[in-house]
């Protein structure tokens, strides 16, 4: 399960919300629409249980236009605060539960390839060099 944060054009939410007849749950209107680019004007960010701040502005790390959090999520009730100096009337943002969307699940496959590479790196580089001990006994006057 990922928690993320998502960014939708407000414009084509209130598009789609009416063409549904403006239902009082947002989960159907969020299924008929699709994330958008995020403001690429100004500094967003968001604070997460008022500790750790996360730029949401460009640069910033996005999948599918989502912004995975779930690593600073913790068990119980959690806070976030989205900021910022710039007019984000245009925009509407979410935080939405969700599956790993294939692109995320990619980077997580990649992330993993990683680690294991170097696990092994390390692992190799922990290990007596057996060719340097062969010339040594090659070398060795008994």
């Amino acid at each position: 399960m990922c928690i993320s944060l998502a960014c939708y054009s407000a414009q084509e939410m209130a598009s789609t919300r009416a063409s549904m007849g403006n239902p009082d749950a947002w989960e159907p209107v969020l299924k008929g629409c699709h994330p958008s680019a995020w403001p690429a004007h100004g500094i967003l960010y968001a604070n997460v249980n008022d500790k750790i701040s996360l730029l949401l502005s460009k640069p910033m790390k996005v999948v599918d236009n989502l912004v995975d959090i779930s690593y600073l999520m913790q068990e119980g009730q959690n806070t976030l605060q989205i900021s910022h100096d710039q007019d984000t009337t245009d925009y509407v943002f979410f935080l939405i539960a969700h599956q790993p969307v294939r692109a995320q699940l990619k980077e997580l496959a990649s992330v993993r390839q990683e680690e294991v590479a170097w696990a092994q790196h390390i692992e190799n580089s922990t290990k007596p060099l057996q060719s340097v001990i062969k010339v040594w006994e090659h070398f060795m006057v008994y």
